[in-house]
């Protein structure tokens, strides 16, 4: 639901699915792998940071990311969709709220 949301340039909604999965993440942390609750934990705060206008109005600040998401973030979850929505924002910047 996050990425549909992102595709379709809603960002208010897809933070509302990215506070529920960080809530869900939360509340459910026991229940799964350490490993799968890091992986999705990092995904919501990537996007988020692909989402924040400060940083995707700056290509300098959105290049931070994509090289943080490469060097830090081997195993994230979603990696490579997420290296294609930085690429695409640097080419022409998503349209903002």
């Amino acid at each position: 639901e996050i990425k549909i949301w992102f595709e379709k340039s809603d960002a208010q909604l897809a933070e509302y699915r990215l506070n529920a999965l960080k809530s869900y993440l939360f509340s459910n942390k026991d229940k799964m792998p350490e490993q799968i609750k890091i992986n999705n934990d990092d995904f919501v705060d990537v996007v988020r940071q692909i989402l924040s206008p400060r940083n995707r109005n700056s290509p300098k600040r959105m290049a931070m990311v994509r090289e943080k998401l490469r060097e830090t973030y081997k195993n994230i979850a979603e990696r490579e969709w997420l290296l294609e929505k930085i690429e695409a924002m640097r080419i022409q910047p998503a349209p903002g709220p």
